[in-house]
């Protein structure tokens, strides 16, 4: 099982990979790397990605962490539905020609070596089923603090027995991203909807969002997390993206034999994830009614939408705590904009641009008539912008001029997610704070997108308190508030004095295109 060593202090880097694939059995590889310089080297043959800048509010002083890089074999769980697999053990890592490079960075003549996605222990004898076959199994390449498994004698034959030996033993649910392209909030989706698996299949979740999505090594969708920066785990010891903004969801700790309550673990296994929404349009699991933020586009269905907020809504207050530092600096923000502004009501407009891929983009003038409208109905009103597109937010602020307010200035990349460019953890914090903000907005305004609609599931009132503007029949199915009759054409409308409102963290004026 190689290890990575990450020494951040020095000014030259020493890399000793050569032989990390060609001998398994080299136990180490270490990297001594400036903590002003590039952040180590991932292990994975198939990925090397530029390093991200120095992120903010680091935390802890530099130190010495070993990773544990590893293939673990994921072996089928016998009657499990949706399939789930239990991590068995470790296996040699494959040569690097076995990994797929990711989607859209494989050349044509080796696309045809990448599943695109792979459905790992899909089941080969009833290949319409969420079910898996006896035996069946694949490969996860990931590299951690700890070892994803790390079982003694005891749970190791309890593993093999299928019980525990000694005591009360517990099943755990690894809860993974299994997606290299998915941002924060389609990430958090998943997280909850395995939490529900785990709900339902009784088993104990331990989030675990780690450097490298959990696939097999021939997926398409398989490369590094977004999100992920090493500076994490070697200045504040966080190696799981959702550490960086969220609270454990159990008193589970990754790689630990036993809870703190003695209970002895018995197996660690990962859902299928491409099985488990397959399920879901199959109609099993849970009635087919996992989280989503993606519905029919034609006409909005505010039943459909509201049975699943519910869910979410319900599993964050019970299950999902952000970290106390990113609440206080969204309220910090929120309380600079409203001074001398008490009782104002405040407008959140939702803007995605650059990378939105999934549905059409919707431009800013789209929003026009109904900010017009609010601002018509309550002259005080502050319009909070959010938004990764920073032409976008130029134009808002050149239409409403200091009525808007906003965190951060957006980004010009074509692709947030996975621009080594910007700042890993960062950016997963900016988007984090923008719906944190949204979420306590009056009112709000939004196309499909995960980061607005879990605004929504943090604030179940805003169900009835927005406008989603991604419909394709102009709004004709939405319940339009009693300030609409405000609306104008679309284009009409005051336009405001040049100027901006913008949270301190965010000095930086929008690029004016």
């Amino acid at each position: 099982m190689p290890r990575v060593l990450l020494a951040v202090g020095g000014v030259t880097a020493l890399l000793c990979l050569a032989h990390l694939f060609r001998a398994p059995s080299a136990p180490y590889v270490v990297v001594n790397v400036s903590a002003r310089a590039r952040a180590p080297r991932s292990a994975d043959p198939a990925a090397r990605a530029p390093a991200a800048p120095p992120s903010r509010d680091l935390g802890s002083a530099s130190r010495l962490v070993e990773r544990t890089c590893a293939t673990y074999r994921i072996e089928c769980v016998p009657g499990s539905m949706p399939a789930a697999g239990r991590i068995t053990g470790v296996v040699p890592t494959p040569p690097a020609r076995a990994f797929c490079k990711g989607h859209g960075d494989v050349p044509p003549r080796e696309r045809a070596l990448c599943a695109c996605p792979a459905e790992p222990l899909r089941s080969v004898a009833r290949p319409g089923s969420t079910v898996c076959d006896a035996g069946a199994h694949y490969l996860a390449y990931q590299c951690s603090s700890v070892p994803l498994l790390t079982p003694t004698p005891a749970t190791a034959a309890a593993a093999a027995r299928g019980d525990s030996g000694v005591g009360r033993a517990v099943d755990v649910l690894l809860v993974v991203s299994e997606c290299l392209g998915h941002g924060l909030f389609a990430q958090v989706e998943r997280v909850i909807n395995q939490l529900r698996y785990a709900a339902r299949h009784n088993l104990v979740p331990v989030v675990y969002l780690g450097e490298h999505v959990l696939t097999s090594p021939d997926d398409c969708l398989a490369g590094r997390n977004g999100y992920w920066e090493a500076r994490a785990l070697t200045e504040g010891g966080l190696d799981s993206v959702w550490d960086y903004y969220f609270e454990p969801v159990s008193a589970y700790r990754l790689g630990s034999p036993t809870l703190p309550n003695g209970s002895r673990v018995r197996s660690v296994r990962v859902a299928s994830l491409p099985l488990l929404y397959k399920d879901q349009l199959l109609g099993g699991f849970d009635g087919g009614r996992l989280v989503s933020a993606y519905g029919r586009t034609d006409v909005y269905e505010p039943s459909w939408w509201l049975d699943r907020r519910r869910t979410a809504h319900a599993y964050l207050r019970r299950h999902v705590r952000v970290r106390a530092p990113l609440l206080a600096r969204a309220a910090d923000a929120r309380a600079r904009w409203l001074r001398g502004r008490a009782g104002a009501p405040m407008l959140g407009v939702h803007l995605r641009g650059t990378d939105k891929v999934v549905r059409r983009k919707v431009a800013p003038a789209r929003y026009y008539a109904f900010v017009d409208a609010f601002l018509a109905a309550h002259p005080r009103a502050l319009v909070f912008v959010a938004t990764d597109d920073a032409t976008y937010l130029s134009e808002m602020v050149r239409r409403y001029g200091d009525a808007v307010v906003f965190r951060q200035p957006g980004y010009r990349s074509a692709n947030v997610i996975r621009d080594a460019a910007l700042g890993a953890r960062d950016k997963g914090a900016d988007a984090l704070l923008d719906a944190l903000l949204l979420s306590r907005c009056d009112f709000l305004l939004k196309t499909t997108s995960a980061l607005s609609e879990f605004a929504i599931w943090l604030n179940l009132t805003l169900h009835e308190r927005h406008i989603d503007l991604q419909f394709e029949d102009g709004g004709a199915s939405q319940r339009f508030p009693a300030w609409a009759a405000h609306l104008a054409p679309a284009g009409a409308g005051r336009t405001r004095a040049l100027g901006r409102r913008s949270d301190s963290e965010s000095r930086t004026a929008p690029a004016k295109g």
